[in-house]
């Protein structure tokens, strides 16, 4: 019988790593996830973590966006439900067992790369809204949620929204843009604050941004890695913001055949004013205003204040 894990394996000699390795399991097993509102600096966190020879990971995989809705149907089912979906063809056991083999086959190569990794990073913004399919299937991840003022969030996806690479993703308007903040921050919060400190932690941009060696250390603390404050201040001046501008960033392994794909570097536009400030200026008064009336509980709770 064909199963959906061998639909999925690719072909003999992709991977320098067998998804099976002991190395895979553990590292698979118990990833660390960047989440929180696009636009909210988890590519920046990404690449200070990977800059770290115990670090791997890969570009945005958007998998639990992609799998979420199968992983659904597996939920208990309200009285006098009609019995529909994949649940008909599989138990959950078995689905779930296959889901976790995709999983591997696709984290596979990242983690090859990187022969001295620890830690498994996996960065997919998104993922703030399916925290709790991740810990369905992965009951030992953890999170890291980086949270950023609504007000830059908005004024950086109305940017983006005008970007070729932004324009089929993000918010052109002010309500919509506040939304998405909203969702993804609640979200996350809503599963990580019920969670033990070891498995989910939050992290402020604006703190990143004041100085950015204490918030680093504590980011290094939580995955495990012990590294002193001369290794952060190096690693945090390679990844300053006009550094990467310039570049296009540090590049992100891609996991593909091994020769046929350069590690993926940003866009023209990605990097755009770096500053917690900017917003003051990019944004109308009205916007300030109606940005705030949406947003201000969730970011009263976070500590935010107009």
């Amino acid at each position: 019988m064909v199963s959906l894990s061998d639909l999925a394996a690719p072909a003999k000699g992709v991977f320098p790593m067998d998804a099976r390795d002991d190395r895979v399991e553990a590292l698979t097993g118990a990833p660390v996830f960047l989440v929180g509102a696009p636009r909210s600096g988890t590519t920046w966190i990404q690449r200070i973590l990977l800059a770290h020879p115990r670090v791997c990971g890969g570009q945005e995989s958007h998998f639990f966006a992609g799998f979420g809705y199968p992983m659904q149907m597996f939920d208990p089912l309200p009285p006098d439900e009609r019995m529909v979906g994949l649940s008909t063809y599989w138990t959950r056991e078995n689905f779930f067992s296959e889901l976790r083999a995709i999983w591997r086959k696709t984290m596979a190569p990242v983690v090859a790369g990187k022969p001295a990794a620890t830690v498994l990073v996996e960065k997919t913004p998104t993922h703030a809204r399916f925290m709790d399919r991740i810990l369905d299937l992965l009951p030992e991840s953890r999170f890291i949620h980086i949270l950023r003022d609504s007000r830059a969030v908005v004024a950086s996806l109305l940017a983006a929204s005008r970007q070729p690479w932004g324009k089929r993703w993000a918010p052109s308007n002010v309500l919509e843009a506040s939304r998405m903040w909203g969702s993804h921050v609640r979200a996350a919060r809503k599963i990580g604050l019920e969670l033990r400190a070891a498995k989910y932690l939050e992290v402020r941009y604006e703190d990143l941004c004041a100085d950015p060696v204490p918030p680093t250390l504590k980011l290094f603390q939580f995955v495990g890695i012990k590294v002193d404050e001369q290794w952060v201040r190096q690693d945090v001046s390679v990844q300053d913001f006009e550094k990467q501008k310039r570049t296009g960033g540090s590049p992100i392994p891609m996991a593909v055949v091994p020769g046929q794909a350069k590690p993926h570097c940003e866009p023209a536009g990605f990097f755009r004013q770096g500053s917690p400030d900017s917003w003051k200026e990019e944004l109308s008064f009205w916007q300030k205003r109606k940005v705030w009336k949406l947003t201000a509980q969730t970011m009263t709770e976070c500590g935010y204040h107009q």
